[in-house]
């Protein structure tokens, strides 16, 4: 596991991974979105995606979990900023190969 895909968290962190990840049926009374927990929860989500390949290595979904976590990467590098980077997106599209999903997070006030 890479510095990029730890998960390191504090108790507030954790509580909005939790909310976020198991609890998302009900959304949260107020607020709690920063940059950071925003940035938490992906962290976790892709350090998640990375321990669970271990588990498909050698079988017929590999490739397909590659892909899966190559996206969860793109992402989990596209939350870092507040906003959308040209030049962060083009060079993720360029680095992309057949068969890859990119996916980027919209914040709510751009819908």
């Amino acid at each position: 596991m890479t510095s990029s895909t730890a998960f390191v968290h504090t108790s507030q962190s954790l509580e909005y991974v939790v909310t976020h990840v198991f609890l998302p049926v009900h959304p949260p009374k107020n607020s709690d979105y920063t940059a950071k927990n925003n940035h938490v929860l992906a962290r976790a989500v892709c350090a998640a995606a990375h321990a669970y390949a271990k588990h498909v290595c050698g079988t017929s979904e590999h490739l397909q979990w590659l892909r899966v976590t190559k996206m969860l990467d793109n992402l989990q590098a596209s939350v870092q900023s507040e906003r959308l980077d040209s030049d962060h997106v083009i060079s993720q599209l360029r680095g992309m190969q057949a068969g890859g999903v990119y996916a980027h997070r919209l914040p709510i006030d751009s819908c």
